[in-house]
């Protein structure tokens, strides 16, 4: 059983989490722009926020450009943002 379990954590991508710090910039995945059928074509990804504290459990608090403090969100909505 385990040479069977071991075949098939290898036929699976583990995905990797990137793990943010403070003051990091990143962009923000926006779930309710996928579920409505309108947004088809707009941006699903909200830009420019920044991390002010890290939580357990792959958690973070965010805050945007103008300072205005969003509630916790979980780190695998969150992609790293590369400024030009």
């Amino acid at each position: 059983m385990t040479r069977a379990q071991a075949k098939l954590a290898q036929s699976y991508v583990v995905k990797r989490l990137h793990v943010f710090k403070i003051g990091d910039l990143f962009l923000y995945f926006d779930e309710a722009k996928v579920m409505q059928h309108h947004t088809k074509l707009q941006p699903r990804w909200k830009e420019s926020y920044i991390i002010t504290a890290i939580l357990p459990k792959g958690a973070y608090k965010i805050t945007d450009e103008i300072g205005i403090l969003r509630a916790s969100v979980n780190g695998d909505l969150l992609k790293p943002y590369h400024s030009h």
